[in-house]
């Protein structure tokens, strides 16, 4: 199922982020794997499941994958953004 919520912004900022820190190929290589569809410019097209469920799958499979700092690269951007509109923040970015 196609869903589209408030946490899109965030996902994208993700998206963005770890194209600085991974590389654009990489990033696009997991999307797939975590039901996101991005472009090559990381706007978001479309993703399954509700966003912050999403988002918290996207961080801790960036993280198994290529380890905690690209989780961090983007960590506080996003938290930054979330408090901002107000959202619930997913276990991964909640953990103290």
């Amino acid at each position: 199922m196609e869903h589209v919520d408030e946490y899109r912004d965030l996902i994208e900022m993700v998206v963005r982020r770890e194209f600085g820190v991974l590389g654009r190929e990489k990033t696009l290589a997991l999307l797939p794997e975590i039901g996101v569809k991005a472009d090559s410019q990381g706007r978001v097209l479309s993703y399954s499941g509700p966003g912050k469920e999403v988002l918290d799958r996207m961080l801790r499979r960036f993280g198994e994958k290529y380890g905690l700092w690209a989780v961090l690269a983007c960590k506080i951007s996003v938290l930054k953004e979330a408090r901002r509109q107000n959202l619930p923040l997913p276990d991964i970015l909640a953990a103290k």
